[in-house]
């Protein structure tokens, strides 16, 4: 979660320096990797693995 976090910090500088290389479709994804990341940790937590 944090390396998505500083990521989009990273992405975030260059909308802020008029630098923008990527696509909407590539923030749209990005988007996505925190929600499957809860959902991953809430089904950890559900069935316990270990």
């Amino acid at each position: 979660m944090s390396a998505t976090h500083g990521l989009l910090i990273a992405r975030l500088r260059d909308f802020a320096e008029d630098r923008n290389q990527k696509s909407h479709s590539y923030f749209r994804v990005w988007n996505e990797v925190p929600t499957a990341l809860m959902i991953g940790v809430v089904i950890l937590v559900i069935v316990k693995p270990f």
